[in-house]
């Protein structure tokens, strides 16, 4: 008798045993899958891909009023284009250049050389027509 009551405790414990083995893997496969959805830290710290990502990457505003474009034609597997004074070229000719900010919060603001049909739409937000400054959520921040 002894021997068919520690039979039917082992089956019982085997079977707790392979429930919560179970358990344990659907835990582990879904808490796989909300991470494959955010991202581990390492895919989010690796370089972005697409355009929109690259132009994030640079730090260049991708909202707002004044956001950078890239030119026509541009292919997101290539770098973005840069202009002679180092900074990145939209597609209205424009250079856009880190330069120290003004604006509380933010590390940077982009000096935007205004260059043809920039200096035409921006031009009469500026004290001079030749630049704009352009904080990273994409608003002029002074003239």
């Amino acid at each position: 008798m002894a021997s068919a009551g520690n039979a039917a405790r082992r089956e019982s414990a085997e079977v707790a045993e392979g429930i919560l083995a179970r358990a344990a893997r659907r835990l582990l496969k879904r808490a796989e899958q909300a991470g494959r959805k955010r991202g581990s830290a390492a895919t989010r710290s690796a370089a972005r891909s697409g355009t929109k990502g690259r132009i994030k990457d640079a730090g260049l505003p991708t909202r707002g009023r004044i956001r950078y474009v890239p030119p026509k034609g541009y292919n997101p597997s290539m770098p973005l284009p840069r202009g002679p004074g180092g900074g990145y070229v939209d597609r209205f000719g424009n250079e856009w250049v880190k330069g120290p900010s003004r604006t509380s919060g933010h590390e940077f603001e982009w000096d935007v050389q205004l260059r043809g049909k920039g200096r035409t739409q921006l031009g009469k937000w500026t004290r001079d027509g030749s630049h704009a400054n352009v904080s990273l959520d994409g608003h002029i921040t002074h003239k």
